[in-house]
């Protein structure tokens, strides 16, 4: 019976898997320019741009911004969670170009096992969170010549100088379940105003986002980890996020126009080999397809790949190609994570102190993260360096 409780398990995860499909409804109405939110669709996370600009599938301290399904399933293990700001080159191909791209998120959430502090393999476990998150587009000074005209940098006695920048602002709400499987689901309010020395536009949105992912070693095995010298992970994993729902409104003249309304649809794979709480070697394979559902119907197809070495150095690659918009994008980057090398440090005699400091030193998590776009001629993130560092506990 115990057995074929299992195997119910994972053909409900199968099934899941094949009903979840995205609705491509379109939108007809047409958001230009570098307002408008069209920023919102470029994955501003050093991880996911590695890897081809791949977001749905990751489960991490950013996850809030890009599914907040994904981050549902990253409260099961994380209480606290911070993403550092950072800053990033928005059109780097223009010599005169100051625009910049910045996000950073913070959230904390709490789980039934954390609560009970139960650790026992199979145990129910459900955890809620809350995240708050903020994307900026700042455009940097400008020069307005005239009611229609303006140029990119201050130019003195020309013109009235005025600043020009967007801010999103995201108000996350992530539900996670783990029973053998791991389901996590979750909604995003987002209020972006954008601002041309005053307020010249306002728009309110929300992201839906489910995640879904199978330990498949971890429910065929009877043995708990403490009790093997070495144990393995083979966990597919699936994603739908429906993003940017909603439309934009200019009070100046009335107007409302729609957001970049898109969908991800990812599914990866990820395998590792460990000792104990130490990681030896990981792989990461991620497919997702990002469709367009307003007035540019365009999709994006990407694939991104993860090698990781002891749980302190990962190295990443991918490719995102959207045939539309002529864009054929070869990415890489890397990550090193504290934690791993704490653990590797354990095993080559390092003595963490007891008491408080030892619980921290346990339990926390710094990881910086890099990711390089080639010069690849006229897109908005062609030859732009991505930078993250973010702390989880």
């Amino acid at each position: 019976m115990f057995y074929l409780n299992r195997i119910y398990l994972l053909i409900t995860g199968l099934v899941l898997f094949i009903i979840c499909t995205p609705n491509n409804s379109h939108s007809q109405a047409k958001v230009g320019g570098i307002g408008g939110g069209e920023h919102l669709r470029v994955v501003n996370s050093p991880k996911g741009s590695a890897m081809g600009q791949c977001a749905a599938n990751l489960v991490d301290a950013q996850s809030a911004l890009y599914n907040p399904g994904a981050y549902g399933v990253f409260l099961l293990n994380k209480t606290f969670h911070l993403s550092f700001p950072n800053k990033t080159d928005y059109f780097p191909y223009s010599d005169n170009s100051q625009i910049y791209l910045k996000t950073f998120s913070l959230g904390a959430g709490i789980s039934l096992k954390k609560i009970s502090k139960s650790s026992r393999k199979g145990d129910f476990d459900i955890a809620l969170g809350f995240a708050y998150s903020r994307i900026r587009l700042d455009i940097g000074e400008v020069t307005r010549t005239g009611f229609d005209i303006i140029v990119i940098g201050a130019i003195e006695g020309t013109g009235e100088t005025i600043a020009i920048y967007d801010n999103t602002d995201c108000y996350t709400i992530g539900l996670g379940i783990k029973y053998f499987a791991n389901v996590g689901a979750g909604i995003t309010f987002k209020r972006l105003t954008e601002f041309i020395g005053e307020v010249a536009a306002k728009a309110n949105m929300h992201d839906i986002g489910i995640y879904f992912e199978i330990p498949i070693f971890d429910i065929l095995s009877d043995k708990p980890e403490s009790q093997k010298k070495i144990n393995f992970d083979l966990t597919p994993s699936f994603a739908y996020v429906k993003a940017n729902i909603g439309k934009i409104t200019y009070p100046a003249n009335a107007s409302s126009q729609y957001l970049p309304k898109m969908s991800r649809v990812g599914f990866s794979v990820y395998a590792a080999a460990n000792s104990g709480k130490m990681r030896l070697i990981s792989v990461r394979w991620i497919n997702e397809t990002e469709k367009g559902l307003w007035v540019y119907s365009d999709e994006s197809k990407k694939n991104g790949y993860e090698v990781g070495v002891l749980g302190i150095f990962y190295y990443r690659w991918g490719n995102a190609k959207n045939d539309i918009a002529g864009i054929d994008q070869d990415t890489w980057g890397y990550g090193i994570e504290l934690r791993g090398l704490l653990y590797w440090g354990k095993t080559c005699g390092l003595r963490i102190p007891k008491g408080f400091a030892g619980k921290i030193l346990n339990n926390i998590d710094f990881s910086f993260e890099f990711a390089k776009f080639p010069d690849n001629g006229y897109y908005r993130i062609s030859n732009a360096k991505f930078y993250k560092l973010s702390m989880s506990f």
